[in-house]
């Protein structure tokens, strides 16, 4: 089975709402695929019961992001007079576009986007702090908005995005011979609700 088989079946069991560590083994059952292979691409995934559980703040972050977005539109527009034809559409373009792909990456729950989100804003921080002049009230909420769209990436990234580790346990078989049983455990559970009892 080839990985855009493998996806589309994981994307199908965590719409029926199953734990990753869950996915994983049923998928492996049913295909006898590589373990790490099928355990790499539903790492990929978000669980639904984790959506629901942080829907609140990743509906936040993506507001705020679209707000950042109008934001950037108005201060181009607002510099319309003195800006040429080609500076205006290369930044209503680029500048508010990369906001609102992020946006839309975050309401569709992209497994990655929380760290571009981080690393990108990190990064324009950095790039525009020597050109400031003055603090002024308008900088002051600029950097206050960047540094609550960075913490909140900087939490879903942690609360979303899963490691998993491999456990192995010995039985015996039906001959008598012992033998080493593999099974993945995402680490996801252990976060979002200290145990991992619900998926071993």
């Amino acid at each position: 089975m080839n990985s855009r088989q493998i996806k589309k079946l994981v994307k199908q069991k965590i719409e029926e709402g199953k734990s990753r560590t869950d996915v994983v083994a049923e998928i492996r059952e049913e295909t006898k695929a590589d373990l790490e292979k099928i355990a790499k691409i539903t790492k990929l995934f978000i669980p639904l019961q984790s959506r629901t559980k942080y829907n609140g703040l990743n509906t936040t972050l993506g507001i705020l992001l679209v707000v950042t977005a109008l934001i950037k539109l108005l201060a181009i527009f607002s510099l319309f007079v003195d800006a040429n034809k080609g500076v205006l559409i290369f930044a209503l373009l680029v500048g508010p576009a990369i906001n609102v792909a992020m946006a839309v990456g975050v309401f569709k729950y992209s497994q990655s986007i929380y760290n571009v989100i981080i690393a990108l804003s990190a990064l324009g921080v950095v790039r525009s702090i020597g050109k400031i002049e003055s603090f002024d009230a308008y900088v002051i909420f600029d950097y206050g908005l960047i540094a609550v769209i960075m913490g909140l990436s900087g939490f879903l990234a942690y609360k979303l995005n899963s490691g998993y580790e491999i456990k192995k346990s010995k039985y015996t078989a039906e001959d008598g011979t012992t033998k080493v049983k593999r099974k993945v455990v995402f680490n996801d559970v252990k976060i979002n609700t200290g145990t991992l009892d619900e998926q071993i």
